[in-house]
Parts: C-alpha cells; structure tokens; sequence
C-alpha cells in the first residue's frame, strides 16, 4: 500500500462506474452516444465537491466511465491514483480493449498513464501479491473495490466518499453494485449518477 501524503488530502473521492458497452451488447448501458453526456454529469459532480489539487482521486481505469473520471480529475488538478486489479497487459485485454472503440480506449488510458505519478500507478499483484490459483476470474475485481476503499483511508484524507455511475441492477461479481454496498457498510457516503437519466 502506497504510503499516505505527505500532506493528507482534504478529500478522497473514489470512483466505481460501467464499462462502455462492448459491440453487441443487448441492452444498452453506457453506449457510445451516451459517453458525452456521461462526461458533463460526472464533471458537474466532481465540481459540485469544490475541489482542487489538495484532493485525491482514485479509480482503476477501465474503458468508459473510470476513464472519463480520470481524465477529469487530472483535468481539475486532482491528485490520481489508477490501482489496476490485474496486471496492466491483462487490465486492457480485459477492462479496456473489449468494448466499442476499444483501441481508442486504450489510447486514452496511455494519455492518462503519462500524466500520473509512477508511484500513483499500482497493479493488486505488485501491491498485494497474488491472489490464489483456484480463485474465480472475477475475485480479481472484488479484491480491486476493497483496494480502492483501502487506499481511500490509508491516504489519510479526513473525507473519503464513492462517486459512481450506476444503473441500480446489482450486476456481477466486483461490478459497481458490489462497490456501492461495500462503501456504504463502511459508512462512506455515495453519490450516484444514474445511467438511466443520461
């Protein structure tokens, strides 16, 4: 676990939100057309937070909304943590590559790479060792959720809240409705965008 500031931030916002959708995807979630508008309401959240380089933000980095929000908070001048919960090359073939516009994706996580910290760049391996060989594929992103609240609280901010885009549905195993029940039995405060007003 990285160590804390050396000047705690006032805040941390950690956040959880959909992959873009992936070509062929039945019900639409976060689809290409609806990316820009994902953008402005995830902004006007972090706005509405009144915050500025003495905050912290932390996300994993997949395709669509983690990114969005990476790029913003960079943007604002957001201190940004990406804590991979897989190895980077396995990250993208899995969280980032797979959707529509993939490639472009993946350009955009290399921009965002090249403006953070290399200390602000970990991999739950590296960090955390590695999970156990009969694990379920998906318990790499349930340890990553854990991780990210971790680091929220090792970070030494006074606040620490979960910002997430979200269609309500409790999805699968690690997804953003595992994250929201997890920040809430910690007793963080949640805001959430809903996918459906975008």
């Amino acid at each position: 676990m990285p160590s804390a500031f050396e000047t705690a931030p006032r805040l941390a916002i950690v956040f959880s939100g959909h992959l873009a959708d992936a070509p062929g995807r039945e019900t639409p979630r976060l689809s290409a057309d609806r990316i820009e508008s994902a953008t402005a309401r995830i902004g006007a959240a972090i706005d509405a937070f009144r915050v500025g380089p003495g905050d912290l933000a932390l996300t994993q980095g997949a395709a669509g909304s983690d990114l969005v929000f990476a790029e913003l908070a960079l943007d604002r001048g957001l201190r940004l943590r990406l804590l991979l919960p897989l190895p980077r090359e396995d990250f993208l073939a899995r969280s980032v590559r797979p959707v529509v516009d993939g490639e472009r994706w993946c350009e955009r996580f290399e921009a965002v790479e090249c403006r953070v910290e290399a200390a602000d760049r970990l991999e739950a391996d590296a960090v955390l060792g590695p999970l156990r060989a009969d694990a379920d594929p998906d318990d790499v992103f349930v340890r990553g959720n854990e991780w990210l609240l971790d680091a929220a609280a090792a970070s030494g901010a006074p606040s620490t809240m979960l910002l997430c885009l979200w269609d309500g549905a409790r999805g699968g195993r690690g997804g953003t409705g595992e994250m929201v029940a997890l920040a809430t039995s910690r007793g963080l405060p949640v805001t959430r965008i809903d996918t459906g007003i975008l």
